[in-house]
């Protein structure tokens, strides 16, 4: 009962801003590739490609009922004090992972095995008081060679001019994925003078899936302008937690401009990872999993108003495997455009 409770809020949430007449969502293109640091190794998590489309802010009678049938079942969205901002952001998008040997037809077994995953779902995003982000996600997916892993990565390296890929054909097998996440972050702002400012972003993350099932603790620190309009970047989950959350309402008067350098720490106790740990049930590829994970970021961003966004952050991730010979990097740009929806 509880899961159709969750399932019908759901429903009611985006039934309630499309009949709002919302005029303007923001659009987030992620991108997260290896090939975007100075040693390129393609290997492990190569690349991952998410869209997001952020919804303006709900109406808070319309969303009274479903957000409060949500905060029933789940330890999640306590209102502010003096405001409170509700959204939801649709996301679509795939994930590579394969072996550092790509040559071999029949890849390594100690090595990371072949996998894509094709994934969307929708995030529930509370703000209060500018202070405290809460996050509900639900999110169904597909791995295996439905995902469509081995067109993407042997049809980019074909274009680039770059060996295929030769082992797809041992990716693990087609498998439906079905996942949910909450994260809270909390922040922690101090003004410099009248433009710029610092901020340290704790967050906490459980996640629940036959993908992944993790529990992870960071943080972020920023200076910058305009700081209090977001959170901090999006990541392609698993990763430190981001998220698309932006609030123009929360500029200052004296400019619409804004940029940010920052950087981030998470570490993450993994229970399950079915892209190390293999299919659910059958047998399929696999290696031994290291339970506790860790990851390191750094980088900057730059906006204008609600309606532009740029950035770049480069991720080191420790080992994810027993016998992976060093830890793994990769870069993340992403873009956010307000458009008419």
């Amino acid at each position: 009962m509880r899961a159709a409770r969750v399932i019908l809020a759901v429903l009611l949430v985006v039934a309630d801003a499309i009949a709002a007449g919302a005029d303007e969502g923001r659009f987030t293109v992620q991108e997260e590739n290896d090939f975007f640091t100075p040693h390129n190794r393609d290997r492990h998590y190569t690349q991952g490609l998410q869209v997001n489309y952020l919804s303006p802010a709900l109406p808070s009678g319309g969303m009274a009922q479903p957000m409060a049938w949500l905060a029933s079942a789940l330890p999640v969205f306590q209102s502010g004090s003096q405001s409170t901002a509700r959204r939801f952001n649709l996301f679509l998008g795939q994930q590579l992972f394969t072996p550092q040997d790509k040559t071999l037809p029949n890849p390594d077994p100690a090595d990371r095995p072949y996998a894509g995953w094709l994934n969307g779902g929708v995030d529930f995003l509370e703000d209060a008081d500018r202070q405290t982000l809460d996050r509900v996600r639900i999110q169904l997916g597909l791995i295996g060679p439905a995902a469509l892993g081995k067109v993407t990565q042997n049809k980019t390296h074909l274009t680039i001019d770059v060996p295929q890929a030769r082992g797809w054909d041992k990716q693990l097998q087609n498998e439906p994925t079905l996942g949910f996440t909450l994260d809270r972050h909390r922040r922690f702002i101090g003004d410099l003078d009248d433009t710029i400012s610092v901020d340290v972003i704790p967050s906490g993350r459980i996640a629940l899936g036959n993908a992944f099932d993790d529990a992870a603790i960071g943080a972020r620190a920023r200076i910058g302008q305009n700081l209090r309009a977001d959170y901090g970047l999006p990541r392609i989950e698993p990763g430190p937690s981001g998220t698309a959350y932006f609030n123009a309402n929360a500029l200052s008067p004296r400019s619409r401009f804004g940029w940010s350098v920052f950087i981030g720490a998470e570490g993450r106790a993994v229970g399950r990872d079915i892209f190390l740990d293999g299919n659910t049930f059958g047998a399929s590829p696999s290696v031994p999993k290291c339970i506790l994970v860790g990851e390191l970021e750094a980088g900057a961003a730059a906006f204008y108003s609600d309606w532009l966004r740029l950035s770049y952050t480069y991720v080191y991730r420790s080992p994810e495997f027993r016998g992976q010979r060093g830890g793994d990097e990769f870069g993340a740009l992403t873009m956010s455009l307000v458009l008419p929806f």
